[in-house]
């Protein structure tokens, strides 16, 4: 080969090369665009359950309607304003703050293949109506209507007076006509006992799923159990609509049990907890006394082999 051949070869593999470096496709951009694109394509709604309007001091449990098994998930919970006693389980909790008319929610989640979800609630808190007291103009200024009872009898009095001075002799008919206004007074009808001897529920203080598979619910109670009562704990599906589906787990005198849950007996889903002061023997008749509020509670089902570990 001449050199001018070579020069003329070595001219033309350098402009090849050059060529072919200027048409490569830029992989990164590529990567970028699938990604966002997958992102897009997995992003869900969570819708949050309704709440009825609540009144200041009430507490509001907060549950999201997922079907799916929620393991290895992430939950963010937000409010505004800001009320809420948990934020980074499946079902949140707020209580409601006096002077707002409004709670807003926000939900954001990540599933376990890295979808993000999200969902919103807006609450109406029902506001207190004060009672209209009614007010009579006096010379003085204004007095409640309480004040008018003893200007009624006041006036009834004098006109007792002058059907004395006529008839003096009728005093004893006018005597027990005395009497009976004073028994039109049935002031022992006024009805405080009920109020006293009202017993207050008991009030769950703890509510829990472990990674275990175990339930394990806590409660308080200012009364004192008799040797013929009972704490029954009872555990149903929301899904459940039968009154028969409410049984009770177990009957104790304790303030906390445990007990497993699987996927056979309890499948994925939420459930409500309460806990009731029960008269008389679990296996013949027996009465409610007075029981607590329901609680909600999503049970992701574990192992049908799980069992409860020993409470505290």
């Amino acid at each position: 080969m001449t050199k001018k051949a070579k020069h003329l070869f070595l001219t033309i593999a350098t402009l090849l090369l050059i060529g072919c470096g200027t048409d490569l496709p830029t992989p990164t951009s590529q990567s970028d665009s699938l990604t966002t694109a997958q992102a897009i394509a997995c992003t869900f709604s969570i819708p949050i359950n309704e709440v009825p309007d609540p009144s200041p001091g009430d507490t509001v449990y907060l549950v999201p309607q997922i079907e799916e098994n929620t393991l290895g998930w992430t939950f963010s919970w937000r409010a505004e304003p800001d009320v809420l006693l948990d934020d980074d389980i499946v079902s949140a909790t707020l209580i409601v703050p006096n002077d707002v008319s409004q709670i807003e929610v926000d939900l954001e989640a990540v599933n376990a293949e890295g979808c993000p979800g999200v969902g919103s609630l807006l609450i109406t808190v029902a506001q207190p109506t004060s009672a209209a007291t009614e007010a009579v103009a006096t010379e003085n200024g204004t007095e409640s209507v309480a004040t008018l009872v003893p200007t009624e009898e006041a006036t009834l009095q004098p006109t007792a007076v002058p059907t004395d001075t006529r008839a003096p002799s009728p005093e004893p008919t006018q005597a027990p006509t005395a009497t009976e206004t004073s028994t039109s007074e049935p002031l022992p009808t006024s009805p405080p006992q009920p109020t006293a001897t009202s017993i207050s529920p008991p009030i769950i203080t703890d509510l829990e799923l472990l990674p275990s598979g175990a339930v394990v619910v806590r409660w308080i109670w200012n009364g004192q159990l008799t040797p013929t009562q009972n704490f029954a704990v009872r555990f149903w599906s929301e899904r459940d609509p039968r009154p028969e589906a409410r049984f009770s787990i177990t009957w104790t005198k304790e303030n906390q049990y445990a007990f497993s849950v699987n996927n056979v007996d309890y499948p994925i889903g939420t459930y409500f907890v309460n806990v009731a002061v029960m008269e008389g023997p679990s296996n013949g008749v027996h009465t409610e006394v007075t029981r607590s509020e329901d609680r909600p509670l999503f049970v992701d089902a574990p192992d049908p082999t799980t069992t409860p570990p020993p409470l505290p």
